[in-house]
């Protein structure tokens, strides 16, 4: 009877005490969200005394999340269990899944260390949820398509973009992108800066991006910065291209876009570099010598000419050309020198024709005679070219010269 009475106080005391351990217990917002919108997790634990020592929280670190605490994370709370007034503590986490899927959150320990209800000593117990936690994450339908899966409540995209003035070989130009998503971590901001057609005129300096988040209310606002230095390093053309991004907007269920310009850079060939003072010297040097070939050619040529006329106005040709301006005239005194001239190049010393004399004969006549008739012109031109026109030995070229 005693052993029955004994044992019976034992299992009254180990209901007692198991009745009087911490209690661990979890609240998730929801069981399924968006991919890269937020989920809050909530563990309390729970103590029949108090806790000298605060909480070991587990560090949740699954594959796929973004862990962020909001400002407060941690509240105390105190509760009615069975009659008494417990005290704990909730801790809250926040959590932006980045993959598709179920997010399995393992099994939940807390350690705790806590005043004995008997003793006040302190106690340390490590408390597991009984029940696992999981999340299941989707990709909105009107999302599927889009890679790279950009999904929050607002996204924008800023360009600068600025090429130097005037464009030339070592210059520089400067393409800066700043985007801002709201709603979702950084880390569901892919790499935006497209890259470059034109290699050889352009060389490539990305810069490290710079990556930051901000919270306010509970609100995630990320900002990625990437930025690329292009050196102008051949003539030539390149084109940076348009930016053009589709993402997903959370709050109208739409998928929209954001479109930048590019730019294209005519890179102009860099100017002769500026001559040395031998280069100077030397072009000195040919440009006097051309001058002096050119003045001794000069030379030659003038004399050569000056040869040519002075045969060509000994000769019989021109002569008769003088005779026949004379004749044109009709300069009876100026006929006879002009005749002779002529006569001498062309008659080796032989006397006029007499077709020709007695035709300046009667031209005498008429001019200094007593009659009035006139000198028949046409007459003596006919002699004069009949003449000409018989002389086996007439010149009729230019002789030849000796040079």
């Amino acid at each position: 009877m005693r052993r029955g009475v004994v044992l019976v106080l034992a299992l009254l005391w180990a209901a007692m005490g198991h009745a009087q351990a911490p209690r661990l217990t979890a609240e998730l917002a929801a069981e399924e969200t968006v991919i890269g919108q937020p989920v809050t997790l909530r563990l309390t634990v729970m103590v029949p005394t108090y806790m000298p020592d605060p909480p070991i929280w587990p560090e949740l670190a699954p594959p796929g999340v973004i862990l962020r605490l909001p400002e407060r994370g941690s509240t105390p709370k105190t509760e009615r269990i069975d009659g008494q007034t417990w005290s704990g503590i909730t801790r809250a986490y926040r959590l932006y899944p980045t993959r598709a899927g179920v997010l399995d959150l393992g099994a939940l320990a807390v350690t705790v260390t806590w005043a004995d209800p008997d003793s006040n000593d302190k106690r340390v117990d490590t408390v597991t949820l009984e029940t696992p936690v999981s999340i299941t994450v989707t990709v909105p339908d009107g999302a599927r398509d889009l890679d790279p899966l950009i999904v929050g409540s607002g996204f924008e995209v800023e360009q600068s973009l600025t090429p130097p003035d005037p464009l030339a070989i070592g210059q520089s130009v400067t393409r800066s992108l700043t985007a801002t998503l709201t709603g979702s971590p950084a880390v569901m901001i892919p790499p935006l800066m497209p890259s470059t057609d034109g290699a050889n005129t352009l060389r490539a300096y990305p810069s490290e991006p710079t990556v930051s988040e901000t919270e306010d209310r509970g609100r995630l606002t990320a900002t990625r910065r990437e930025e690329v230095t292009y050196l102008l390093a051949a003539p030539g053309t390149a084109t940076l291209p348009d930016l053009s991004v589709a993402w997903f907007n959370i709050d109208s269920g739409q998928i929209e876009e954001i479109t930048l310009p590019g730019l294209t850079i005519e890179v102009p060939a860099p100017p002769p570099p500026p001559p040395s003072p031998r280069d100077l010297l030397m072009w000195a040097l040919g440009a006097l010598a051309s001058g002096l070939l050119g003045w001794w050619l000069w030379q030659q040529l003038r004399n050569r000419l000056t040869r040519i006329m002075h045969a060509y106005r000994a000769g019989e040709a021109y002569a008769y050309r003088d005779l026949r301006r004379t004749l044109a005239r009709r300069d009876l005194a100026a006929l006879y020198p002009a005749l002779d001239r002529w006569w001498m190049r062309a008659g080796s010393g032989a006397p006029l024709p007499d077709a020709v004399q007695a035709a300046l004969s009667s031209a005498g006549r008429a001019r200094y005679g007593t009659n009035s008739a006139s000198a028949d012109w046409q007459q003596i031109t006919h002699a004069i070219a009949q003449a000409r026109s018989k002389k086996p030995n007439r010149c009729t070229g230019l002789p030849p010269l000796n040079f």
